[in-house]
Order: structure tokens, then sequence, then C-alpha cells
């Protein structure tokens, strides 16, 4: 289990992480570099990413941001992934269950918002503070804010020290 994680300018065949029975939780996975597939994380079984962003990674064949490897107990919840290079954002060679996260480009799911590329001026832009300096923290503006669902277990803050829950529902990310 991992939580309050930043993952990290890191590079390899696959990319910055590796889940398998793992949770992570109010971690950001970002400026990772694949060779070839899961430029932010490969997910084989039973990994949950909860309240993560997985941000600016890169993998020229598939899974910018994520590739999931299996079809057991994988989920996504509450998370944003946006800003990855390279190739599709997730691929799915098994079977990942996203719901109320946030996905450039879209993907099917309960709660899913379908982000475009630039990160203002539309309204399904994310609208991130910084992420050229590498601040996700959301303006004001941002489509993401009170789009979550409240998790069992879900910390009190975000992973700058923020209330996790500012209104009535979490903010995705």
């Amino acid at each position: 289990k991992l939580t309050n994680c930043r993952i990290y300018g890191n590079e390899g065949y696959y990319g910055g992480a590796y889940g398998n029975y793992a949770t992570f939780t109010n971690c950001l996975i970002e400026g990772n570099v694949a060779h070839n597939r899961a430029g932010g994380i490969y997910i084989s079984s039973n990994t949950s990413l909860l309240h993560c962003g997985i941000y600016n990674n890169t993998a020229p064949n598939y899974g910018s941001g994520i590739y999931v490897g299996e079809n057991t107990g994988n989920y996504l919840r509450n998370s944003v992934v946006w800003g990855n290079n390279g190739s599709v954002a997730i691929y799915n060679s098994g079977y990942i269950n996203v719901t109320y996260s946030a996905v450039e480009g879209g993907v099917y799911g309960t709660g899913n918002i379908n982000l475009t590329s630039a990160n203002m001026g539309d309204v399904m832009s994310p609208c991130f503070t910084s992420p050229e300096t590498g601040d996700w923290t959301l303006q004001s503006a941002s489509i993401l804010i009170n789009k979550g669902v409240t998790l069992t277990d879900m910390p009190a803050t975000d992973l700058v020290g923020n209330d996790r829950i500012q209104q009535s529902v979490p903010d995705l990310g």
C-alpha cells in the first residue's frame, strides 16, 4: 500500500511504477518514460488507484498513462489521467473498472469525465494551476471540483495537505 507518494522521473522498459495486489492512494505519478509500454504505471492484478493523478508520462507503444495487463480486480477511482504522451492514456490488455475519474480522451464508466488535451479554455479542460511547473492543484473553474465519490478509508487530506472534501464530495485527483 502506497499513500501520499510521488513517483516521478523514472525511465525503463516499463515506466514509473508497477502494481500487483497493491493500492495507491493520494499518489502523483508524473514525468516517467517507458521505452515500450506503461509510461506511468503497469497494473497487473488486484490493484487500485484512488485519488491519484497520472500526468505527463510517455510510452511509445501502449498505455502512456496506465497499462493494464490482467483481468482481475483493478480499479481507478476519483483519479485523473491527463497530459500523457505517445500512445493512448489507458491501454486495456486486461480489465480496469474506471469510475468517478477524468481521463483525457475519455473512458466508459459511471461518473467519468472526458477531458480535452488543453489545460484551459474549454469547458472540459482540467484547469490545473501550473502543470508546466508541477503544480497540479485545481483552479476554481476546474470541472474536476466536487466530481468524486466518497470512499471508505478515504484520506482526510489530499497530497498537498488540503482537506479532501471541501464541500459535499471530494474533488478528482
